[in-house]
């Protein structure tokens, strides 16, 4: 027998995910192992020129799993311990109303500032 609550596990919090802006939900028994699709890129983080964004996607795990954590919720949905939970990627944010060209390219500054990312003038 199942109980109907479920844990959410992403690699970011090993605890219940809730986040307002996220709302996936396992229902019912019917739910167990179910995947979610990807939530959408985060901000884009970090200093000019290592700058990163992340994405993570849940999946439904019964709370009879124990112990409940990622590897045994893993295991037991017969997925790989590649399985990936979280993507991450780079990104370029400039500065000062510069644009960026492409992400592995410099930003492009107005005429007053310089810099990788228009951080400079």
């Amino acid at each position: 027998m199942f109980l109907k609550a479920r844990l959410f596990l992403s690699t970011l919090s090993l605890l219940l995910v809730f986040r307002p802006a996220f709302m996936e939900k396992c229902n019912d028994d019917n739910d167990e192992c179910h995947i979610f699709n990807w939530r959408p890129w985060g901000l884009c983080n970090g200093s000019c020129g290592h700058q990163r964004q992340i994405r993570e996607r849940v999946f439904c795990c019964g709370v009879s799993v124990i112990p409940h954590d990622i590897p045994t919720c893993l295991t037991h949905c017969n997925m790989s311990e590649s399985f990936e939970l979280s993507q991450n990627k780079t990104c370029r944010v400039c500065k000062n109303g510069g644009t960026s060209v492409s992400v592995s390219s410099p930003c492009k500054c107005t005429p007053r500032y310089e810099g990788a990312c228009c951080q400079g003038t």
